[in-house]
């Protein structure tokens, strides 16, 4: 049985919660589809 259409999400993370950066990427049938870069952590 051939899997098609199969979604995979990844989230990968440096630093700690009170300074981060990230990435996400999303797969479709291995194939890079998206990937976003981001920044966060804690407000006071």
């Amino acid at each position: 049985m051939k899997k098609e259409n199969m979604l995979n999400n990844t989230f990968k993370s440096i630093g700690r919660i009170e300074n981060f950066d990230g990435i996400e990427q999303i797969y479709k049938d291995n194939n890079l589809i998206y990937e976003l870069h981001c920044s966060g952590g804690l407000i006071k």
